[in-house]
């Protein structure tokens, strides 16, 4: 009965949601002018293998891009192509020179998960977290082997009355490698059989970006302060920082202040709030605090930190607290890090404090911001952190490479 409401109710009504979205969505638009283009051909080169990966956005793509970028390594002749359903993400994938092709996942209905799965003729299908379709599986079932990597329990599988019906497409999986250990716990029941559990693959990306640093970053490294990158801020988080700089000034401290937003607005908001330079017009003359007006070079300016203040987490939820960890940092953030199973893991490993109020935050900036033995106890948490949960990148292109090998 679900089943039958989803195909007759549900999709027709995502079909309308999707066509009215493009008269206001610029990427639904974006999205809707490739998709018009039809299917080209799909040219499989002669005697190779290929896999399809499946990421639903850009966050989920950059989860996918070592686990691809090994398989490459490990079997320059595979031939990858990924799906997605954003264009930030299709735009992404283009760039990467180990992805063969890149398409949008189609509307989900009978007939276009089948048509799609005989155009993409997969060896092996890899969907990426929680992105999981029921007629592209059902399509899936008798073609090929099918695996869910870094997955997290799905929501709608709580409801006791879709839990079945979940069930009936989550069973196509040939195999499910779950984020955490609770997700495997219940996915292993949802599925029925045992579910195994590997760290999250963005550990891997995040490491992996940290080795690769802008050079004209490094201009900026200064030995005779302490740095603290404000990265992803909002103005809440703004209003905090420069209160505590302006009343309490602590000597010998740069601010590196990286606006979630840069508008101009925003620019020009906190220029009258406090006396700094923007990146754009910052030169060896300059020795104040920095507005970065620009967008792209945050995890490049996190490695000039000596420590990190990560924004949003006044707002609906904490930003990315993964990569200022991974250079070592101590962090502090707002009190909203309850969306953010990093954020929360970070703190449990006490490398992450949450400051509400001025004071707190003026504590931390004492306390352990400017400390260099606190700031080595926090480097040391940091390797160990990073040291327990990296490496499932190659775990995943193992298997996925094995899958390859016995279908040979």
């Amino acid at each position: 009965m679900i089943s039958v409401l989803y195909n007759l109710l549900a999709l027709p009504l995502i079909r309308i949601g999707l066509w009215v979205g493009r008269l206001r969505s610029e990427k639904l638009r974006l999205r809707s002018e490739v998709e018009s283009k039809g299917l080209f051909g799909l040219e499989k080169p002669v005697g190779s293998k290929r896999v399809l990966f499946h990421a639903a956005s850009m966050g989920e793509l950059e989860q996918v891009l070592p686990i691809m970028n090994n398989l490459h390594q490990m079997v320059p002749e595979l031939n990858i192509v990924l799906s997605c359903g954003s264009p930030s993400g299709y735009n992404h994938a283009l760039k990467q020179s180990f992805i063969d092709a890149v398409a949008y996942l189609p509307l989900d209905t009978k007939r276009n998960a089948q048509n799609f799965v005989d155009w993409i003729k997969p060896d092996i299908v890899v969907i990426n977290r929680y992105d999981v379709w029921p007629n592209f599986m059902h399509a899936l079932a008798a073609r090929c082997p099918a695996l869910l990597i870094n997955a997290t329990f799905p929501s709608v599988a709580a409801s006791p009355l879709l839990r079945s019906w979940v069930h009936s497409f989550y069973s196509v999986f040939t195999e499910v490698i779950a984020v955490t250990p609770s997700d495997a716990d219940r996915l292993s029941v949802l599925c029925g059989r045992n579910v195994a559990y590997l760290p999250d693959t963005r550990i891997d990306r995040v490491l992996e970006r940290t080795r690769h640093i802008e050079s004209s970053i490094e201009a900026l490294r200064r030995t005779d302060c302490t740095t603290i990158v404000c990265g992803s801020t909002w103005q809440e988080d703004e209003d905090l920082l420069v209160e505590v700089v302006r009343i309490n000034p602590i000597p010998g401290m740069r601010l590196i202040i990286v606006p979630h937003e840069p508008t101009e607005s925003a620019l020009q908001r906190i220029e009258a709030l406090i006396s700094c330079t923007r990146l754009s017009k910052y030169g060896a003359h300059n020795q104040g605090h920095i507005l970065v007006d620009s967008i792209g070079k945050l995890v490049s300016l996190y490695s000039l930190a000596d420590a990190a203040y990560v924004g949003g987490g006044f707002g609906a939820g904490v930003h990315s607290t993964t990569e200022p960890a991974a250079f070592g940092l101590a962090i502090a953030c707002g009190p909203h890090i309850e969306r953010s199973r990093d954020a929360i893991a970070l703190q449990d490993a006490g490398i992450l404090t949450i400051t509400n109020k001025p004071y707190q935050l003026l504590m931390w900036l004492r306390n352990v911001a400017c400390l260099p033995h606190e700031q080595a106890n926090v480097r040391s948490a940091a390797d160990d952190y990073f040291r327990s949960r990296s490496g499932s990148s190659q775990c995943y292109a193992d298997t996925i490479a094995s899958y390859i090998t016995d279908r040979s």
